[in-house]
């Protein structure tokens, strides 16, 4: 019969073997505790939801005064809206006042603006005047519409149906599903697939910047010190 500090030496050393093997097998039921490895969380990445093509100059070739929308779904991820923009017919300047916002499409409400865009106040990239929000953040899940107002005779917008420049969409954590246009003020309602795909291009008009918020790894993590006063108070 082994003496006691002989058998506790060797319960010792089978127990940091097993959690040797614990650690290197990420998870491993101990003493019924498992230990689960934890996931780095990815950086998150930032994203325009609209690119014209051709690159600018571009010249708008609708008068639209109406509210034209731009349909997308959330991804798995969060996304932070961080500004939101409008289309500069020829990249001079607006010389209407165009309004945007984002539309929730299942309540047919706005949850970003209105935010109002005039002249050169705003930062022009790709074509598109930008102005910053206190980001916002929308659900993964999330049905939402990018809709830009306003447009008119001295400031038109883009429609690839009347020969307007193409658009293309980002597909980072998110999904662009329809085109829609309706009165403006009012979410626009009338579903618009006049191109003969609602997921491809239509409207030059409203866009936003946003950043993937990648949801963290569900990690159950349980410290090395924790396990091994637990086998004590099993032990005694």
């Amino acid at each position: 019969m082994l003496k006691r500090d002989a058998f506790l030496g060797l319960t010792k050393r089978r127990l940091f073997n097993n959690l040797r093997l614990l650690m290197k097998n990420f998870s491993l039921p101990v003493l019924g505790v498992t230990l689960v490895a934890c996931s780095a969380v990815p950086s998150a990445s930032a994203s325009i939801f609209v690119d014209l093509v051709p690159a600018p100059p571009v010249s708008g070739t609708q008068n639209y005064g109406g509210s034209l929308g731009l349909d997308f779904d959330v991804g798995l991820d969060t996304i932070s809206v961080t500004r939101l923009g409008v289309f500069d017919d020829d990249q001079d300047g607006l010389n209407l006042t165009i309004t945007a916002y984002i539309y929730d499409r299942n309540t047919q409400t706005p949850v970003i603006g209105p935010l109002v865009f005039t002249g050169t106040t705003a930062s022009l990239e790709d074509g598109f005047r930008f102005l910053p929000i206190t980001p916002f953040t929308l659900p993964a899940g999330f049905k939402g519409s990018v809709v830009a107002e306003g447009y008119g005779d001295s400031e038109q917008n883009g429609n690839f149906n009347t020969n307007g420049p193409d658009v293309t969409f980002s597909s980072v954590g998110l999904t662009k599903v329809g085109n829609r246009f309706g009165s403006a003020g009012s979410y626009p309602g009338g579903a618009d697939a006049g191109n003969g795909d609602p997921t491809a291009g239509e409207y030059a008009a409203g866009n936003f910047d946003y950043t993937v918020v990648p949801e963290p790894a569900t990690a159950g993590v349980l410290s090395l010190g924790s396990l091994v006063l637990f086998a004590r108070r099993r032990r005694r």
